[in-house]
């Protein structure tokens, strides 16, 4: 079956976070491993968008037992990436590395998603960068532009109005 998904396991945990592997026999050695949230900016309200993305952004700063950059030297000092992007419907988060190291990944994510720390003075840096951004993709980019002003126009009474 062309159309076919790839064989995966799902399970719900009792805390409510929904695993699923994708088991692939590809020998390279590598992997990626994602997190997903079911937050984007539809979730957002008229007047106050950029905040599903400025959360993203604010996700790779730091934690109660990490300081800022450290998420980003431990990635790097396993030989992994590490990015993320924000969507209507969902904030994505990733880290590809060796996959001997998926245990650190997954530590990584456990952090962020128990020890966020939130400091305006991180705040105050990166909504310059989220704002660079947002010049990058949509004010100075004509299909971005266009594609801002076509949601605007034609998704009025939809959540999808604003991003």
């Amino acid at each position: 079956m062309a159309n076919s998904l790839p064989k995966h396991y799902i399970k719900v945990l009792e805390n409510n976070l929904t695993v699923c592997a994708i088991p692939l026999d590809n020998n390279s050695g590598v992997i990626t491993t994602d997190v997903f949230y079911k937050v984007g900016s539809r979730n957002e309200m008229m007047g106050k968008s950029g905040l599903a993305h400025m959360l993203e952004h604010m996700n790779f700063k730091s934690t109660k037992n990490l300081k800022e950059g450290q998420f980003d030297k431990i990635v790097k000092e396993h030989g992994g990436l590490n990015n993320a992007s924000t969507g209507f419907d969902y904030t994505h988060y990733y880290i590809k590395s060796a996959s001997k190291y998926m245990g650190t990944s997954m530590g990584l994510f456990a952090e962020l998603m128990q020890n966020l720390s939130l400091k305006d003075e991180e705040f105050q840096k990166e909504r310059n960068v989220v704002a660079e951004e947002r010049r990058w993709r949509t004010d100075n980019n004509p299909i971005g532009y266009l594609y801002f002003r076509l949601f605007n126009e034609h998704y009025t009474s939809h959540s999808y109005h604003w991003t």
